[in-house]
């Protein structure tokens, strides 16, 4: 994923959610995303907000 560090990756639909991270330098960001206990329920349809979310995240590190 461009512009998130290095080894940054985004799993949009698993059991476990939607997840985002990235490493940069000895930074290391994981954002995740559930709806438990919500039979029917679609978390990767928020994945791509995760992924600007995480894109804030970076830039407010990266600025404090």
């Amino acid at each position: 994923m461009p512009g998130l560090g290095d080894e940054a990756f985004l799993v949009r639909d698993s059991i476990l959610g939607a997840t985002v991270g990235y490493r940069q330098g000895q930074q290391v960001v994981f954002l995740n995303y559930q709806i438990l206990l919500s039979p029917g329920s679609d978390p990767g349809s928020s994945a791509d907000t995760l992924v600007r979310l995480t894109e804030t995240v970076q830039s407010r590190l990266n600025a404090g």
